[in-house]
């Protein structure tokens, strides 16, 4: 396998990797959170959502249910995607 071709194979695997968790993680929202979970993660996106490098896939309540993000992982959104 050429150099080139190794790289696209990484980053699809990583990509998959990164589809996955975010799948999770909507789930979770919808199927796992408890009211009291859902208002911890409102109000840590009103203190922390800086519309940049911090998203809500950084919440660390998320790793109770599906674990730790995969790595280079940062998922910016508001609190209306969920």
């Amino acid at each position: 396998m050429g150099k080139a071709k190794a790289t696209r194979s990484k980053q699809k695997a990583h990509r998959e990797e990164w589809f996955r968790w975010v799948e999770q993680m909507i789930r979770c929202h919808r199927e796992m959170l408890s009211p009291e979970e859902r208002e911890d993660l409102d109000r840590w996106e009103r203190e922390n959502l800086d519309g940049g490098i911090v998203g809500t896939s950084d919440w660390p309540g998320w790793r109770k249910h599906i674990g730790k993000s995969p790595k280079g992982l940062t998922v910016v959104s508001t609190p209306y995607v969920m």
